[in-house]
């Protein structure tokens, strides 16, 4: 459980090394922030009253629109600061690690054009705008990748042999959630 605690922890610090590293201006930092604070906020409260992750939504939104970085910290802010309300305990880095991931690759898909033209293209004569098809297919994806990173928490921290067979029950029983 330690050693899985270590390598997530270690995975993390290149991404703030890296936003830390090229000087963001205090205007960045302070959106970044904001977003954060929109994402925790959105998240918690629609997680009580309606049980929709909006937080991946959010986190998603960041990395489009403030980029691969500023994604990646508002994806692994806001799950830390989430779960100061709904608990935290020794998956939250990996939680982080999954919401991060998740901004960090909305921001690396929009720049090289998979995600499409989201929101920069004007509507059509009939007042009708582009179903952004495949900005939704990315975010269906991001649900999976978020239950892949924490099964291999699960994996690594609670299964015991681990082995194929083990591996993949663990995957296989997730996979409805």
């Amino acid at each position: 459980m330690v050693a899985g605690l270590l390598i997530v922890v270690y995975a993390m610090i290149p991404f703030f090394m890296i936003f830390e590293r090229r000087k963001p201006k205090a205007r960045e930092i302070v959106l970044v922030a904001m977003m954060t604070a929109l994402t925790v906020t959105a998240h918690l409260l629609f997680h009580v009253t309606i049980p929709i992750e909006i937080g991946t939504a959010m986190v998603i939104i960041s990395g489009i629109s403030l980029g691969p970085e500023a994604g990646f910290l508002v994806g692994a802010l806001a799950r830390f600061v989430c779960n100061f309300y709904q608990g935290s305990g020794p998956y939250t880095p990996w939680q982080m690690f999954s919401w991060g991931m998740m901004g960090l690759l909305a921001g690396i898909l929009y720049r090289i054009g998979v995600l499409g033209s989201v929101g920069t293209e004007g509507a059509d004569r009939e007042g009708k705008r582009k179903k952004p098809v495949r900005l939704c297919v990315f975010g269906f994806l991001c649900g999976f990748l978020y239950g892949w990173i924490m099964d291999l928490y699960y994996i690594v921290g609670w299964v015991d042999p681990i082995n194929w067979k083990t591996v993949a029950a663990a995957y296989a029983s997730s996979f409805v959630f």
